[in-house]
């Protein structure tokens, strides 16, 4: 009536529900490639950074899904432009086990520690990494004190 299709009306829900798998997974990574900058094995890293990310992560994933699971009564017709546009977050969040399965077995297997760079991007990659490695400790300083 409005000119809307149904496959217009269901992206957000797409969208949302992909976002947050590929989100977890991010996550996950991020936290295994932190390990192995301190100097540890890619299978050990992977282990230390799922007992320190799970627990976030399943978090996120059901608050996110408890804030749509009122949206999500199917073709109620009550409720049926949010039905159609969040039926497809259901979906996303159950795929979350992506990121406590799929993603660290991979980063066990892919992720190695970084070779220092040659050439200009030494210069140029190498000044910024200092001056990060700078900020972050001077963050985490801050932070401790408040």
């Amino acid at each position: 009536m409005l000119g809307f299709t149904i496959n217009v009306l269901s992206l957000p829900g797409l969208v949302l529900a992909i976002g947050i798998v590929v989100d977890d997974a991010i996550v996950v990574v991020e936290a295994v490639q932190v390990n192995i900058a301190k100097g540890m094995n890619s299978k050990a890293a992977t282990l230390d950074a799922m007992a320190k990310v799970s627990a976030p992560v399943i978090a996120t994933t059901l608050v996110l899904r408890c804030c749509f699971y009122p949206c999500e009564d199917g073709w109620n017709h009550r409720n049926f432009i949010p039905a159609i546009c969040y039926h497809h977050c259901g979906f996303g969040y159950c795929i979350t086990i992506n990121a406590l399965t799929l993603s660290p077995a991979l980063c066990s297997i892919m992720l190695r520690e970084p070779k220092p760079y040659k050439g200009p991007p030494r210069l140029v990659f190498g000044k910024f990494n200092k001056w990060m490695d700078k900020s972050t400790e001077s963050y985490m300083r801050t932070t401790a004190i408040l």
